[in-house]
């Protein structure tokens, strides 16, 4: 189930909706590596 969105390139307007719906506990390991 999807939580959360994670912006791979980034926060910047042109990239609002370059988006993956992701989990949040996913989303925390793939922010601790940098991505």
């Amino acid at each position: 189930q999807a939580e959360q969105y994670h912006h791979p390139n980034g926060y910047e307007p042109e990239h609002w909706f370059n988006i993956i719906p992701i989990c949040i506990k996913c989303h925390n390991k793939l922010r601790l590596v940098g991505w």
